[in-house]
């Protein structure tokens, strides 16, 4: 899914990670973002989808 993510929701992934300041805190939110990705679901709506 990461693949076919827009540039903005890319963005907004890899922004939030890299400004946790705590390796628990990273971890917390990359699971919750792989769940997130894994249910077909986008911080913001795209138009791009799996097919």
């Amino acid at each position: 899914m990461f693949a076919i993510l827009t540039q903005q929701n890319r963005f907004a992934i890899l922004y939030r990670l890299y400004s946790a300041k705590r390796p628990e805190t990273r971890t917390k939110w990359i699971t919750r973002y792989v769940e997130q990705l894994s249910r077909g679901e986008t911080i913001y709506p795209q138009k791009r989808t799996l097919d």
